[in-house]
């Protein structure tokens, strides 16, 4: 009798774990396919905003005038500007912090990249769309939506949600209010800023923008 009892406990017990293991798999799976949805589309959408001519942009009703404040076109007109923003050491060095940070918060979840592509994708769309409007705060603000709805999806904690752009602007930020003493690039251009941050930290890597003098 004894034995019957523990012999049918431990085929419960197993049933139980199957049926885990089995919806644990089952998570998983729809995940990462939710994640290479995204990825996939945030590509698509990428590229094409790159490479959108005047003609294309101008049947789509987007980018047909542009704010006098707003006159780069492409991020590699942008990044020489970028740099003369971030001339001062201290705030080259305070966004090389933020973004180091950034990254290894990223990288403690592989789902993140994901929700970067997307908040790109968005702001560089939103980036044509608006390009007649002198600020970036319309463009800022798709640009984290579709970031947080993007790491929402694949059920990305909240807290870790909201730690990404603190992370990666709250230094950003300290080094030009506290050391460069003018306003951020992202007010006005929120998509070519964030890509800039990555092509300084990089070139700092590479030695080819100093944090020492």
């Amino acid at each position: 009798m004894l034995r019957s009892l523990v012999g049918s406990e431990m085929c419960i017990r197993d049933r139980y774990q199957r049926r885990v293991r089995g919806a644990l798999r089952t998570r998983m799976t729809t995940g990462n396919q939710t994640s290479a949805a995204i990825l996939a589309v945030s590509a698509v959408l990428i590229a094409a905003a790159v490479n959108a001519s005047p003609d294309q942009l101008r049947y789509l009703g987007l980018g047909v005038e542009r704010a006098s404040s707003k006159p780069f076109r492409s991020f590699d007109e942008f990044y020489p500007f970028y740099l003369t923003e971030h001339s001062d050491t201290a705030c080259r060095r305070s966004h090389f912090v933020g973004t180091l940070l950034l990254l290894l918060l990223a990288g403690t979840d592989l789902r993140m990249p994901v929700g970067f592509a997307a908040a790109l994708a968005g702001g560089m769309w939103a980036c044509h769309a608006f390009i007649s409007i002198s600020h970036g705060f319309f463009e800022f603000g798709i640009m984290l939506a579709c970031g947080a709805g993007a790491l929402w999806l694949q059920g990305v904690p909240w807290w870790k949600i909201m730690a990404l752009p603190f992370t990666g602007y709250f230094f950003a930020w300290v080094g030009h209010f506290w050391f460069e003493l003018n306003r951020p690039a992202t007010f006005i251009y929120p998509s070519f800023s964030l890509i800039g941050d990555f092509r300084m930290f990089t070139g700092v890597l590479l030695g080819q923008v100093s944090l020492l003098n």
